[in-house]
């Protein structure tokens, strides 16, 4: 992807959240309808939550690149294992397990890659201009 590109590096810890969130919707674009901003942060959120939960406790990578039409955002951390999205849905009562499925339901692409012990989750989001910039 060619465009802007921003990078954030934050600790493993839940106190990262808030900053992370409003990095990622700071690079997103303020020409992205509020509603799919809205679904990147979300995503953004989940991921890092879930690099925080199962992660090994180091920093957290947060990246984001815009081009005209697209949004990728890639969160790395380092990790024992890789993230596995169900193939079932979460049971209605369970408290957890629908991290990566809210993230593959709001992204366009997701795609997972491990190296050296680091995961990425990389999801990308077709972006439009808002009503007020057509």
């Amino acid at each position: 992807m060619t465009g802007d590109r921003a990078e954030l590096v934050v600790p493993g810890r839940s106190a990262s959240l808030t900053p992370s969130r409003h990095f990622v919707r700071s690079h997103v674009g303020a020409d992205v309808a509020d509603d799919r901003a809205a679904d990147i942060v979300l995503v953004a959120s989940e991921l890092v939550s879930n690099a925080i939960e199962h992660g090994s406790g180091g920093d957290i990578t947060i990246r984001v690149e815009r081009d005209d039409d697209t949004v990728e955002l890639v969160v790395a951390s380092m990790s024992p294992s890789l993230p596995m999205l169900r193939t079932e849905p979460a049971a209605a009562d369970a408290l957890r397990g629908r991290g990566l499925q809210i993230v593959a339901t709001l992204s366009d692409a997701v795609a997972i890659e491990a190296a050296e012990g680091v995961v990425s989750v990389i999801c990308h989001f077709a972006v439009g201009r808002t009503a007020d910039d057509a």
